[in-house]
């Protein structure tokens, strides 16, 4: 049985964590990777220990070069790297923490992406994180539907230039992950 070795960005809480505890099998070597040393730390030792880690941050372009040039071949990515910022009404809205968010997220899922490309599996698979916020309308939501749509633009345009190579986009609907911490106890639920 060949053991195939899937790295989550941002696997170290919310969604990315729950995907390493899903995949982590026999047949599945996992790594994380965080920015925060003691957050990745708590999430490994909530694995038991058995997973690869690797704390660097993801919105640093030379961090992320490291990373991928330090791993060798691996078969499947999961980019869970997210951000905080866009939420509120639009009519108060700071259109700058639009960008903020592009630079915490987006670009750091696509520059992941892009220097996985050479140690990447070409018959493995990466998938993508968005949120249903890119595609529901609903008040409070405009920039971080905005920023959440960027992904499900660019992941069928990345299908198609990056085959065979699977590039796919999960946009799920409200979890409780600690993305929503800002939130007090009542407003969460």
């Amino acid at each position: 049985m060949s053991i195939e070795h899937c790295v989550i960005i941002g696997g170290s809480s919310g969604i990315g964590l729950a995907t390493a505890k899903r995949l982590l099998s026999p047949a599945m070597k996992v790594t994380i990777t965080g920015r925060s040393e003691d957050k990745l730390n708590n999430a490994w030792k909530s694995l038991g220990g058995t997973v690869g880690k690797a704390a660097f941050d993801a919105t640093k372009p030379d961090a992320v070069r490291h990373f991928f040039d330090g791993l060798g071949p691996f078969d499947h990515l999961v980019l869970a790297a997210s951000g905080g910022r866009g939420l509120g009404p639009f009519a108060t809205l700071d259109l700058a923490d639009i960008g903020s968010a592009v630079d915490e997220k987006i670009k750091p899922q696509l520059g992941c992406l892009q220097a996985a490309l050479p140690t990447l599996n070409k018959a493995g698979s990466v998938t993508f994180i968005s949120a249903v916020s890119a595609q529901i309308a609903a008040p409070g939501i405009a920039g971080i539907g905005a920023i959440n749509g960027m992904l499900l633009t660019v992941v069928p345009i990345l299908t198609v230039e990056l085959k065979p190579l699977r590039v796919n986009v999960v946009a799920p609907g409200v979890i409780d992950t600690p993305w929503w911490d800002f939130l007090s106890g009542e407003e969460r639920q």
